[in-house]
């Protein structure tokens, strides 16, 4: 299992305004095909196929490379039990 360090959560209003007042997860498109370790601050979130996917979104690259990117978001929702299995 691949895991996977967020920098910040995304406000779900942002996305979409059906999602006001979640927040959200974004992963890049190159790990919509693996069960993934999510871990944010001191909490951890594990997506798999199982975990509902709420929207994706492609971005025209920044920086000037000629490519897009796409983000995939899900709730974030660290489970009790998975924090209950580290310790």
């Amino acid at each position: 299992m691949k895991s996977y360090l967020l920098k910040k959560l995304i406000s779900g209003y942002k996305v979409n305004p059906k999602y006001k007042g979640d927040n959200l997860v974004a992963l890049p498109f190159k790990y919509t095909n693996e069960k993934i370790l999510v871990r944010y601050s001191d909490k951890k979130m594990i997506i798999d196929q199982d975990t509902p996917l709420l929207g994706s979104k492609t971005f025209e690259d920044k920086f000037g490379r000629d490519t897009n990117y796409t983000l995939f978001y899900y709730q974030w929702q660290p489970s009790k039990n998975q924090i209950k299995l580290e310790l």
